[in-house]
Formats: C-alpha cells, sequence, structure tokens
C-alpha cells in the first residue's frame, strides 16, 4: 500500500485487496458495496474493521486473516460486475451475502443500508 494512503479508509482498504481478486471471483460483501458507491457501508462493525470479504470459487485456496477472509461461492457470470476495473458482485448478490453472515442485527442493519 503506498504510504500516503489511510488504511482505515474502507474503500481503500478495497481496493487494496482488488489484487487478491482472481479471474473468477470478486470483492463480496461490505467491499463490493463500498466499491459501488454505498458510502455507508465503511467495513466496520462495532467501531473494528471488517475483513474484506473475497468470493472465491471453491478450488481456490486463500487463507483468513485479518484483513481479508475468503468466501467460498459459485459465482455465475450475472453475480459479478466490474466498477472501474475492480470485479465485485452484482447489488442482489452483494444483498443476499449480507443477508446471510453474521448475525441478524448486521445482516439488517447492511439489508437496510443498501435497500436505501
Amino acid at each position: 500500500m503506498w504510504s500516503g494512503t489511510d488504511p482505515a479508509d474502507a474503500l481503500q482498504r478495497a481496493l487494496d485487496a482488488s489484487p487478491l481478486v482472481p479471474r473468477d471471483g470478486a470483492l463480496g460483501g461490505w467491499a463490493a458495496a463500498r466499491v459501488g458507491g454505498v458510502d455507508e457501508l465503511d467495513g466496520q462493525w462495532g467501531g473494528r474493521p471488517e475483513p474484506v470479504p473475497l468470493c472465491l470459487p471453491p478450488q481456490v485456496v486463500r487463507r483468513r486473516g485479518t484483513t481479508v477472509v475468503p468466501w467460498r461461492s459459485h459465482l455465475l457470470p450475472e453475480d459479478v460486475t466490474v466498477v472501474d476495473g475492480i470485479r465485485v458482485t452484482v447489488p442482489v448478490r452483494t444483498a443476499f451475502d449480507l443477508a446471510r453472515r453474521g448475525s441478524l442485527l448486521h445482516a439488517v442493519t447492511a439489508l437496510d443500508v443498501l435497500a436505501r
């Protein structure tokens, strides 16, 4: 990461993780929403940064870390779009992934933000 960037900035964290996405994967969850322009999903929950979710095909091996988390996903071509050269999940797929991960409160909050 370039030293002049803010590592706490959600968009910057998503952009920094984007080179880790393989050709048949995509950024997912809050990172896909943030790259897509949803500023309210800032990659934090309870004041702590969440790892950047990478939707990866099952055969791709990547360890969970403090900065990225692999989500094993079979992505169909219609599940993915490209925003500014970055592969991200489409809004419906992003909403689906956010709704099925974490707590009910987390899911409802994320879906409410996406619906706006």
